[in-house]
């Protein structure tokens, strides 16, 4: 059994969650079962529309050293024997507690060592700049490095990724939260020019969104934009669109995988790494860090996706070198490295 320590909420959003969640259906896939472990109510809510089992702590999602004596009690309870951890507020008193009584996995970015990890998942980009060979060199640790461990939803298997001759549909995708309403405003600057009403706006936002109303607005007052909020599907929305404009995160592996030409931008620290890497390998366009310069970068999407639109070589460039970086097995390769610690524990 699979026990899964991670939390979602209005301010980290839904990311963490959502790929522990592509672990854990892949994990039952092989037989598997799983239990998330969280922190608060806030998570339990967003947890009941997944059928998974679930132990709240009653803890503080942003200082996980405070919940050290629950959760060793809660491993305790449940016999637990495999934890994988994922939140950025790990630290290494909490690594150290709780490594001591269990087969600790953690998942995301550590730019320090740890001897209570038994295994670090860091499938981004820009892994190698954290000098994890060095680090953990004859360490004990199993290193799960690269995008060949993305984890993608169930939903990415079967995909079957195109580029069109022409463009007639555009995904904007900005987070769970989208705290600066940036898929708002960025609508509402295409729409203002009389050139893009042969296109199809399609906004994917999570229920944590604030914005919802202004968007649900935009939707009613133009037929070609059309609002999804916490959509089951969306590989198919990727797969039909042909050009992407999307928040850094996890999405940019998911457009990846459905080779869809991205113009990306970041709005928190955490997305600089990853957008600068895409845009270093020509991978996909980015305009830069949006805080600070939001009508600067919809001005710069706006050009870019003119230059996308007209190009088609460069559509096909970009969807070849995204389907590279993405094979849409890394949730397989993880469960399967997870069972590998399992049969040791």
């Amino acid at each position: 059994m699979l026990f899964i320590r991670v939390d979602a909420n209005e301010k980290i959003g839904i990311g963490h969650l959502m790929r522990c969640l592509a672990v854990a259906n892949e994990a039952n896939e092989q037989g598997i079962e799983c239990t998330f472990i969280i922190s608060d109510k806030e998570t339990e809510r967003i947890m009941i529309n997944f059928d998974f089992a679930t132990i709240c702590l009653n803890s503080e999602w942003n200082n996980l050293n405070n919940e050290i004596d629950k959760l060793i009690k809660v491993i305790s309870e449940n016999k637990i024997k495999l934890l994988l951890v994922d939140s950025y507020y790990v630290t290494k008193e909490y690594f150290e507690e709780i490594g001591k009584n269990v087969t600790l996995i953690y998942l995301g970015d550590l730019n320090y060592y740890s001897e209570y990890i038994d295994c670090l998942i860091n499938y981004n980009n820009y892994y190698h700049k954290f000098n994890y060979y060095n680090m953990y060199d004859k360490k004990k640790t199993k290193l799960l490095l690269g995008t060949k461990y993305v984890p993608l939803r169930e939903e990415f298997t079967n995909i079957k990724p195109i580029v069109r001759d022409t463009v007639s549909n555009i995904l904007i995708t900005t987070g769970g939260t989208d705290t600066y309403n940036i898929a708002g405003k960025i609508v509402d600057y295409f729409i203002k020019n009389e050139s893009e009403n042969d296109i199809c706006f399609n906004i994917v936002v999570g229920s944590l969104n604030r914005n919802l109303d202004i968007l649900s607005k935009l939707e009613k007052k133009n037929k070609n934009i059309k609002l999804y909020i916490s959509t089951n599907n969306v590989a198919e929305l990727m797969i039909k669109s042909d050009i992407a404009i999307s928040a850094g995160g996890s999405t940019l592996y998911e457009l990846c995988a459905c080779g869809v030409p991205t113009i990306c931008y970041a709005f928190v620290d955490n997305q600089l790494d990853s957008i600068k890497e895409f845009m270093a390998t020509e991978t996909m366009i980015s305009v830069g860090d949006i805080r600070g310069r939001e009508e600067e970068c919809i001005n710069l999407i706006y050009e870019k996706v003119q230059i996308l639109k007209n190009n088609y070589k460069i559509r096909k460039k970009m969807f070849n070198k995204m389907q590279n970086i993405v094979d849409r097995k890394g949730s397989f390769r993880i469960v399967k490295e997870i069972c590998d610690l399992g049969c040791k524990s």
